[in-house]
């Protein structure tokens, strides 16, 4: 019995023995890491041309032009007249412009009421400060001349512009026109020579 356990002893010790005993250090191998097969770039698609939108450039619209106002024939008689009678009367600096005398200006230019069937235009400077107006007046056939013409003179004023007053004015008929003149006297020496011979008065 001895002698068993004696072996079997040893047989333990033996074991323990080649447990404990140093072995050779195997040489570890790298860790395998998986690498996946490279796949070889599929080239990008070429991104497809931005259409650019045409920009539209604003279409300029013809800018009609008002069409110019066809002036009655009676005013265009009278601004006729009235462009020769003021020829050569005034120096081009004062800018004058000859226009109708519409009914409701007739007492600030004519120092009258407005007379049914009578038509008028003046000549003014187109600044205010300069005391010169030529203005042109004709009647219907059944007003009295020379009576509107002695109320123009009573009523007219030449110191109508306030800060100047015209040197000189006056009055004159010839059949059915009336023509009132406030304005420097050389100006109005000038202006009643042309009413002489436009009229022949």
């Amino acid at each position: 019995m001895k002698k068993l356990l004696a072996i079997l002893l040893c047989l333990t010790m033996t074991v323990s023995f080649a447990a404990c005993g140093k072995k050779a250090e195997e040489p570890q191998k790298p860790e395998e890491t998986v690498t996946e097969p490279e796949t070889p770039e599929t080239p990008a698609e070429p991104e497809a041309p931005v259409e650019e939108t045409p920009v539209e450039e604003p279409v300029e619209e013809p800018v009609e032009e008002p069409e110019a106002e066809e002036t009655d024939p009676a005013y265009a008689d009278l601004l006729d007249k009235l462009a020769q009678l003021t020829e050569g009367a005034t120096a081009g600096e004062l800018m004058l412009m000859n226009v109708e005398v519409p009914a409701e200006n007739y007492e600030y230019t004519l120092f009258i009421p407005y007379i049914e069937g009578s038509h008028a235009v003046v000549s003014e400077p187109m600044i205010g400060s300069i005391a010169h107006s030529v203005a042109l007046l004709q009647l219907p056939e059944d007003a009295d001349a020379e009576a509107v013409a002695a109320e123009i003179e009573a009523n007219m004023d030449p110191r109508k512009w306030i800060c100047v007053e015209a040197e000189t004015s006056w009055v004159k008929t010839s059949g059915q026109y009336v023509l009132m003149v406030m304005s420097t006297q050389e100006a109005a020496d000038v202006i009643a020579a042309n009413f002489d011979a436009v009229f022949g008065a």
